[in-house]
């Protein structure tokens, strides 16, 4: 009995060691870089492709902070000069669930700056004639716009962890812009390349 107590013991301790050498492990900081989509209900742009990057520090297996700059273009289907670019810096935060397993779901959630430059297509009630073309036109393109203003990206994702330095991710999410009022869904996927280790996490 007093054996088999002690071999308890020793198992219970190998455990222990394994999963503190296994933390020793963990990355510090993670960089990461996408391709998304972007559909938008903003005017008659319909959708658009995205590209972003940014760093994350991990302050323990569950927590992230992370900072992000990302650019997309939205595309008008109905009117070809249209256009709408957003550039936007953010900060946030990431919550994992499994940070132990090699495919791990987790929420976040951004707060950002945009910087939007974009041009539409105005549509009149009735038409109106153009003197200098000497044509009527249902509607014409505004000019372009500049705007500077706070957003909000938020929702959830999956990590697929391939190695102790290298992983996949894939996450969703509702996007706006409120200064000029653009919302809609941004999901990517996307790179993440983790170092520096710290026996702290």
């Amino acid at each position: 009995m007093v054996k088999k107590f002690y071999y308890q013991i020793i198992i219970v301790l190998f455990i222990l060691f394994s999963n503190n050498v296994n933390a020793q492990f963990e990355q510090k900081f993670t960089l990461n870089a996408s391709l998304g989509y972007v559909y938008s209900t903003y005017y008659n742009y319909d959708w658009g492709m995205a590209i972003d990057g940014g760093i994350q520090h991990n302050i323990n297996r569950s927590l992230s902070l992370t900072a992000n700059i990302r650019l997309f273009p939205l595309y008008d289907t109905q009117h070809t000069e249209a256009y709408y670019y957003n550039t936007n810096i953010g900060v946030g935060a990431k919550f994992k669930f499994l940070s132990s397993k090699a495919i791990n779901p987790f929420l976040f959630a951004e707060g950002n700056m945009n910087f939007v430059f974009y041009k539409y297509y105005e549509n009149y009630d009735e038409p109106k004639y153009d003197p200098y073309l000497s044509v009527w036109s249902d509607g014409k393109y505004s000019s372009a716009l500049n705007s500077v203003g706070p957003g909000f990206y938020g929702g959830m994702g999956i990590n697929i962890k391939l190695n102790d330095n290298l992983g996949l991710f894939v996450q969703s999410g509702y996007y706006s812009s409120i200064y000029d009022e653009m919302m809609g869904l941004y999901s990517k996927a996307g790179l993440n390349i983790s170092f520096l280790k710290s026996k702290s996490l």
